[in-house]
C-alpha cells in the first residue's frame, strides 16, 4: 500500500498567523503557494517559481505567485488589483505590461493597491500608452515601490498631452498637459482629484490657440472640495497664458508657475546682446514683448494716459481709452493700475477706527446694519456678536475680529463703494483679495452687488441692489490670502458692494485683513496707503470733532467747538459753525454730544452744565460745513449768557 504525505495547510490569513519550524513546509491554500519556515518568520517564505499570467481584456486580482501579468487584449479601461504587500515575497518583482499595444488614455490599465497598502505613497498607478509596463517590489509589510516603468525616472504615470478644441474638459488622472488648440468662448477645465496625483506631480494647462482673453477665459476649476492656492479656481485670461499646478497628493493644488515667456524687442535694430530676436526695423512689433510662440505683444509697463510712450520706449494705450494709466499684462491686455488708487476698498488694512478707537462693539442680531471700523459695516442673525479691531503681526498691524456666540446663525462684514470710485469697473474683470482666518468654520462666502440706483443700496431688510456674483473660500485657523475674479457687468455703474459672510459662528473667532478690490484678473500685492491719505478717504464718509483715539460719545475735558449763547431768555440764534475737512460725500447726519457728560443733543456750559443744542436745518448743513443753535432756557440759562460753551459732534455720510 502506498504512503501519502500531507503537509500542514491553511488559508493565507491562517498561514500568516502561523510560524513554521525551521525547514517545515506549509501550504497557503488561498494562493496555492508552498511556504518554507525558518523557525522565526510568521508565515514562512514563499517558494513559488516566476509565473506569467496572460489576461485578455478583463479586470484581474493578482496572486502572490504572479511575476508577470500580460494584457494580450484591451478594449476598455481595466484594473489589476495587487495582492497584499505583506504576503508577497520581499525582493520578488511583479510586472504589469500591455502586450496588446492597445493601451491608451481611453483604454488604461490601473494598478490598484490592496486594502490600505500604498504604491509609491499613493493608492494606484496607471498605464496609459501602448506597450507600457510597470515593475513593482513589495516591502513585505504594507507598501509597493515602482522600480522600473516604460517612462524615464521610474514614474508610473507617463506624461500625456491632451488637446482640447474649444470645449469644457474634465481632466483625467492620466493627463499631465491640457492644451487648448482653439477657443471661441469662456471654457472650464476641471481638475482631477488632487489625491489621484502623487505628491509634487505637476499638471500643465495652456492656451495654445492665442485666443484666450478677458472674455474667452479658461477657468481651471477644482474637483470636489480640493483647493487651488486656497481658492476654488484659477483663471487664464491672456493669449498663450498657462498655469502649472502641483498636487499635494491629498486635497490641494499649488500654482508653481503661470503666465508666459516674455522678452522685449529692441526697436527692430537687431537682437538684444545677441539674445532676443528683434522684429523687422520699423514694424509694428518694435518695442513690444516677444511672447510664447514668437508673437510680439505689448510690454508689461504702465501706460501714461494715452499721450505717448514712456521715454519713447513703451507704447501707450489710445488717448482717453479705459486702459490709460493701467498695467499691461501678459498677452497685451491692460489688467489694472500699478499705482495710485488701485485698491477700491477704503481702510482695507483695518487701520482707521474713528468710532470705537479699538474698543469692542456689540453687533445686535437682526438689527439694522452697524458701521464698525471706518467704511465697513457688520450684521448678524440668531444672536449678538462682538466685533473689534485687534492687533495683528507684521505686515498686518491690524485685523478685524468677530467673536462667535451660541445661537449665531450668520455674520456679515461688508463695504459699499460709491459710484465715483467704481464706475470704471463696469464691463471689466475685477479681483477681490482678502486675508482670512477662522478658528471654527472652514467656509467664508463672498458676494458682489451693484446698487439699483446711484449710491443707493437700501437696508438689510429692504435692499435695493442686484447680485453680480458669489463664491466661497475654504479657510482654516491660519491667516491666509485668498482671491477671486469677478466679472463686473456693464450695468454696474451705480456703486458696488462687497460682502463677506459666514454661517453659524457659534464659538471661536473670525479674522479679516488686507481686503482689496482692483481692476484686472490678477491679485496684486496689497496697496498699503499712508495714514495721511487713508484718513481723508475715510473722512469723506465719517468725521468727528473728538481727538482721534477717543470713542465717539465719550465725556472729555473740553469740546472741539466753542461758542457763546446770546442774551435773552428762550432765544435761538446762530451760535456754532464747523467746516468739514475734507468735504463730505453728501450733507451728513450730525449727532451732538455734551463734552462733559457725553449726553446726546446737549452742549456743555463751563459754569452750569449741559443745555440743549440742535442742528440748524436747510442750507446751513451741507457737505462742506454745518451750523447749530442752542436753547439758553435750559437750567442755568441766566448764567449761560455770554459764557463759553462747548460741544462735540459726529457727522455721517455713509452709503
Amino acid at each position: 500500500m502506498t504512503e501519502q504525505l500531507q503537509l500542514r495547510r491553511g488559508t493565507a490569513a491562517q498561514v500568516a498567523a502561523y510560524t513554521p519550524a525551521q525547514g517545515e513546509l506549509v501550504v497557503d491554500t488561498s494562493n496555492t503557494l508552498p511556504r518554507l519556515g525558518d523557525g522565526s518568520t510568521a508565515g514562512g517564505w514563499a517558494l513559488a517559481l516566476a509565473t506569467r499570467t496572460a489576461v485578455s481584456d478583463a479586470a484581474y486580482a493578482a496572486l502572490v505567485t504572479d511575476r508577470l501579468i500580460a494584457y494580450t487584449a484591451l478594449s476598455a479601461a481595466r484594473v489589476v488589483t495587487l495582492p497584499s504587500a505583506a504576503l508577497y515575497p520581499v525582493g520578488a518583482e511583479l510586472t504589469v505590461a500591455d502586450e496588446s499595444g492597445a493601451c491608451s488614455l481611453a483604454n488604461t490599465i490601473t494598478i490598484a493597491r490592496a486594502g490600505s497598502d500604498t504604491i509609491n505613497g499613493g493608492a494606484s498607478s496607471v498605464l496609459s500608452s501602448a506597450f507600457a509596463f510597470v515593475t513593482l517590489e513589495s516591502n513585505g509589510v504594507n507598501a509597493w515601490t515602482v522600480v522600473a516603468s516604460s517612462t524615464s525616472g521610474g514614474a508610473a504615470l507617463p506624461l500625456q498631452r491632451h488637446a482640447v478644441a474649444d470645449a469644457n474638459y474634465s481632466v483625467p488622472a492620466t493627463v499631465n498637459e491640457v492644451a487648448y488648440t482653439s477657443l471661441t468662448a469662456a471654457r472650464v477645465a476641471t481638475l482631477p482629484a488632487a489625491s489621484a496625483f502623487a505628491a509634487s506631480q505637476q499638471l500643465l494647462i495652456v492656451d495654445e490657440s492665442g485666443a484666450c482673453s478677458a472674455t474667452k477665459t479658461i477657468t481651471v476649476s477644482r474637483a470636489g472640495s480640493d483647493t487651488i492656492n486656497g481658492a476654488t479656481s484659477a483663471v487664464l485670461a491672456n493669449a498663450y497664458g498657462y498655469v502649472c499646478l502641483a498636487s499635494n497628493g491629498a486635497n490641494a493644488w499649488t500654482i508653481v508657475d503661470q503666465g508666459q515667456v516674455t522678452m522685449i524687442g529692441d526697436s527692430g535694430s537687431g537682437g538684444a546682446a545677441g539674445y532676443v530676436p528683434a522684429p523687422p526695423a520699423g514694424s509694428a512689433a518694435a518695442n513690444k514683448v516677444l511672447g510664447a510662440g514668437g508673437t510680439f505683444l505689448l510690454p508689461t509697463m504702465t501706460g501714461d494716459g494715452g499721450s505717448g510712450g514712456i521715454g519713447g520706449f513703451v507704447p501707450a494705450p489710445p488717448s482717453g481709452s479705459a486702459a490709460s494709466n493701467e498695467v499691461l499684462g501678459a498677452g497685451g491686455s491692460w489688467v489694472g493700475q500699478m499705482a495710485g488708487f488701485r485698491n477700491r476698498i477704503k481702510n482695507g488694512a483695518m487701520a482707521i477706527d474713528q468710532r470705537n478707537a479699538g474698543a469692542s462693539q456689540t453687533i445686535t442680531a437682526a438689527a439694522a446694519l452697524a458701521y464698525t471700523i471706518d467704511r465697513f459695516y457688520a450684521y448678524c442673525t440668531g444672536a449678538n456678536v462682538t466685533g473689534q479691531r485687534v492687533a495683528g503681526s507684521a505686515p498686518d498691524q491690524y485685523l478685524y475680529k468677530f467673536t462667535g456666540a451660541a445661537s449665531v446663525t450668520a455674520i456679515g462684514f461688508a463695504q459699499r463703494i460709491e459710484t465715483a470710485d467704481s464706475f470704471d469697473l463696469a464691463g471689466q474683470t475685477a479681483t477681490l483679495s482678502v486675508e482670512l482666518a477662522n478658528s471654527v468654520l472652514t467656509t467664508v462666502n463672498w458676494t458682489a452687488y451693484y446698487a439699483n440706483s446711484t449710491d443707493t443700496f437700501g437696508t438689510l431688510a429692504s435692499p435695493t441692489k442686484t447680485q453680480i456674483a458669489t463664491g466661497s473660500f475654504t479657510v482654516n485657523a491660519t491667516l491666509t490670502k485668498y482671491s477671486a475674479q469677478i466679472a463686473i457687468p456693464s450695468a454696474a455703474t451705480t456703486g458696488i458692494e462687497i460682502v463677506l459672510s459666514v454661517g453659524a459662528q457659534t464659538s471661536g473667532t473670525w479674522q479679516i485683513g488686507e481686503m482689496q478690490l482692483e481692476l484686472g484678473q490678477v491679485a496684486t500685492p496689497f496697496e498699503r496707503r499712508p495714514i495721511g491719505i487713508e484718513m481723508p478717504l475715510c473722512q469723506r464718509y465719517y468725521q468727528m470733532s473728538y481727538e482721534y483715539g477717543t470713542v465717539a460719545g465719550a465725556a472729555t475735558a473740553i469740546g472741539s467747538a466753542c461758542f457763546r449763547v446770546p442774551t435773552g431768555a428762550d432765544s435761538y440764534a446762530f451760535v456754532g459753525f464747523w467746516n468739514f475737512s475734507p468735504e463730505m460725500r453728501v450733507a451728513p447726519a450730525l449727532t451732538m454730544y455734551s463734552p462733559g457728560t457725553g449726553t446726546v443733543g446737549k452742549a456743555n456750559n463751563n459754569v452750569n452744565g449741559d443745555f440743549a443744542v440742535e442742528v440748524v436745518g436747510g442750507t446751513n448743513v451741507n457737505s462742506k460745513y454745518a451750523a447749530w443753535q442752542a436753547n439758553n432756557t435750559a437750567s442755568g440759562a441766566s448764567s449761560s449768557v455770554q459764557t463759553q460753551n462747548y460741544v462735540h459732534f459726529t457727522a455721517s455720510a455713509e452709503l
